[in-house]
């Protein structure tokens, strides 16, 4: 959060406070080999304090943190989660950050390349009838479709490797899954949530970032600027409809299952498609959510446990994040989900 007010901003101070806070955290991280994601693992961290040292101007620091990630991506191979929270496409996500943010190949794209392609292998072997599927450690049984723990995370940082996009196969299953999932929306735009406990027990009532339609925002506008498909863009506005009607929780700010990542997604498809029809609708999300109480006033409004301070699960982190971009117009890219700082 703070690194990103920097980036917005430019008081220094906020970055003194993101260096305090990567530095509480890297006392507290040890390496876990199965969890591997940016959001849910060390490599997070590594990645953020890789950032963060070099824009304060200590290299050898940042050079730590990247030599580590390097070590990460290479042991990442042998992880069995695949899932953008804990798994292979989350180290993914993390790799083309560092690369990204520094402008290079800090992170040997043949790595990269190698979580892709092992990424890809699951989504075929799992597969059904020719379309791709992920599992995640929690629920093995379960086909979960969203985007922190499901299938549609998973696609969403494929679809952003150029060497993936560019082999004929992995092609074909990707088309194939983005059409399947036409097959699936619901006639309101909803996308269904298996129902399974702590999940409710209707496919059609969650509507947020990590369940229902707007996950499938990403996956599907991806498709279409990439295949030219306009039947995914026409679902991928339909999800937006759903979003717009029904996308304020008062269950909190939070990016993963809150107002506040709805809210990213009319920002990215603004940002895609260049629609100004997205843009009003992040701006109006958010004037209502200022102007409710019930929504920012932290006397009444609800607070999410067991981690009131997660940046995606928590109270006002991401809510902070997206204000600030919104009020800058400095970025329009979701913190932890899409790769950039």
């Amino acid at each position: 959060m703070f690194l990103r007010l920097y980036k917005n901003f430019g008081d220094i101070s906020y970055l003194d406070y993101a260096r305090q806070y990567i530095e509480a955290a890297l006392t507290r991280t040890t390496p876990t080999p199965n969890y591997v994601g940016f959001l849910g693992s060390y490599t997070g961290i590594y990645t953020t304090a890789a950032i963060i040292y070099n824009e304060l101007g200590d290299t050898l620091k940042s050079s730590k943190y990247v030599d580590l990630m390097k070590t990460a991506i290479v042991e990442g191979q042998q992880c069995t989660e695949d899932t953008f929270y804990n798994g292979k496409a989350g180290l993914l996500m993390a790799a083309r950050m560092l690369n990204n943010y520094f402008g290079e190949e800090v992170i040997p794209q043949s790595d990269i390349l190698i979580i892709a392609q092992l990424l890809l292998e699951d989504g075929i072997n799992n597969g059904r009838d020719g379309y791709l599927v992920w599992h995640n450690m929690i629920f093995p049984e379960v086909v979960f479709l969203g985007q922190g723990d499901g299938s549609t995370g998973v696609l969403t940082q494929l679809m952003q490797i150029p060497q993936i996009m560019a082999n004929e196969t992995a092609t074909s299953y990707i088309k194939n899954t983005l059409d399947y999932y036409l097959t699936i929306q619901m006639p309101d735009g909803n996308f269904p949530t298996p129902v399974q406990s702590p999940y409710p027990d209707q496919a059609d009532q969650l509507v947020q970032w990590c369940h229902g339609g707007p996950g499938f925002i990403p996956v599907l506008t991806l498709g279409y600027l990439a295949f030219g498909n306009e039947a995914y863009l026409r679902s991928a506005d339909s999800a937006a409809d759903l979003l717009w009607q029904k996308g304020i929780l008062t269950k909190g700010l939070m990016l993963g299952h809150g107002v506040s990542g709805n809210t990213y997604m009319f920002l990215y498809m603004y940002e895609k498609t260049l629609n100004p029809k997205y843009l009003y609708r992040a701006i109006k999300f958010q004037e209502f959510t200022l102007g409710s109480p019930i929504m920012v006033d932290p006397t009444i409004m609800r607070v999410p446990s067991p981690s009131p301070y997660s940046l995606y699960g928590g109270s006002y982190g991401g809510a902070v994040v997206l204000w600030s971009d919104m009020l800058t117009g400095a970025s329009y890219h979701m913190p932890g989900f899409d790769a950039y700082p």
